[in-house]
């Protein structure tokens, strides 16, 4: 029996399950916010995630001097714009490392993961083991009382029930091991990412700077501002860009109350889980007003996620955990109907719980992946 469970549990397949918090927002739809004139991106005024009332700055274009579609001809321009480009590869390194640290997390995670079952199988295994060897020990006290064993023959029964104890203490200890670096897992992303944030903004900074400078050789400055109320859901473009009027995005937002839209969700997800979301993942929720053992959950899929952490967690429509690093993503709802067929009455800001639902594996695929991803690499190395 005890086989057969262990077999079971490995070969039953199991999906990952990310929690996480979120808003409700009205039927929505998308509107890209173009530039209004020709030349450089001066300052953006807004970040992912940010609501936004109609009115607020956007971001702000310096026309350039002359032809409206040429270079800037101020040759201390092109020196800022050298510079500027620069930057922008430092950027785009930052956005590298935040790739790189999320697989190097996830790949840690996901051996951890592996050892994390193992451990709990060998515990429950000797854990039943235990039992039997118990059962004996009390049937040989027993049998020694009544003089049908000897004293040495319950002694060794004594032996190997403390070595499964003994066995038993190796294990808990080792789980023990095992969660703490799972937890470090995450601090170690979690404070690499931050690292690499604070890096980004020193250079986004010091970029912010040499747009101000190539400004000051500008003709004029013109501001665009949110058509109306709604959430930041993309920055396009970086600073320093040469935009045309009327032709690239340089902002996306979510407009709420439009006709013809679609119903949303913006979650929040803790950077512990990031490394294995991505767009197009199916997601269950369910609203703190209608509870989930009532209504049901309702379906839904990520459309977005963004690029870099939000910048103040604290700041959130819906409570956060402190300290911990959180990405915004936005979810299409798929079916705003209880398990009755009854449309649901939702408003604006409704908070409510995410279960973002991961690749289904079994027990055996978590644990010889690892092993694969080896021989994989050492393969390659062997053919190259």
């Amino acid at each position: 029996m005890i086989a057969i469970l262990l077999i079971s549990s490995i070969l039953l397949s199991h999906a990952e399950i990310h929690p996480s918090r979120g808003i409700y927002m009205s039927a929505s739809r998308m509107v890209e916010i173009r530039a209004p004139v020709a030349g450089a991106l001066m300052a953006v005024f807004v970040k992912e995630g940010q609501p936004v009332k109609r009115g607020t700055p956007l971001f702000s274009v310096a026309q350039t001097i002359g032809n409206e579609n040429g270079p800037l001809v101020n040759s201390r321009q092109s020196a800022l714009r050298s510079q500027i480009e620069e930057a922008d590869k430092n950027l785009a390194l930052t956005k590298q490392d935040i790739v790189l640290s999320k697989a190097a997390s996830v790949e840690n995670r996901r051996a951890l993961e592996a050892e994390k079952i193992q451990l709990q199988s060998a515990g429950k295994l000797t854990d039943d083991m235990i039992r039997i060897e118990q059962e004996k020990l009390n049937r040989s006290k027993q049998l020694h009382t009544s003089g049908l064993i000897t004293f040495s023959d319950w002694q060794e029964m004594n032996k190997q029930f403390m070595s499964r104890q003994l066995e038993r203490i190796r294990l808990t200890q080792q789980q023990d091991q095992n969660r703490k670096q799972l937890q470090q897992v995450s601090t170690d992303l979690a404070r690499e990412l931050g690292r690499i944030e604070k890096s980004s903004n020193d250079i986004a900074s010091q970029k912010f700077t040499l747009i101000q400078n190539i400004s000051t050789m500008t003709e004029d400055v013109v501001t665009a501002y949110a058509p109306s109320d709604g959430v930041i859901v993309d920055v396009l473009q970086v600073l320093g860009n040469n935009v045309q009027a009327g032709q690239k995005s340089v902002v996306t937002m979510e407009v709420a109350n439009q006709k013809d839209a679609t119903p949303r969700v913006i979650a929040y997800i803790g950077s512990q889980d990031i490394g294995t979301i991505d767009t197009n993942l199916n997601a269950r929720l369910w609203f703190d007003a209608y509870p989930a053992d009532t209504y049901g959950t309702f379906p839904a899929r990520i459309e977005r996620i963004s690029k870099m952490p939000i910048s103040n967690p604290d700041n959130m429509p819906v409570k956060l955990k402190a300290g911990q690093t959180y990405y915004q993503a936005t979810l299409r709802l798929e079916q705003p109907y209880d398990r009755h067929g009854k449309l649901l009455v939702l408003s604006d800001g409704l908070s409510l719980t995410v279960d973002l639902v991961g690749e289904r594996k079994t027990v055996l695929e978590w644990v010889i992946a690892p092993i694969n991803r080896i021989r994989e690499r050492v393969f390659s190395r062997t053919s190259s």
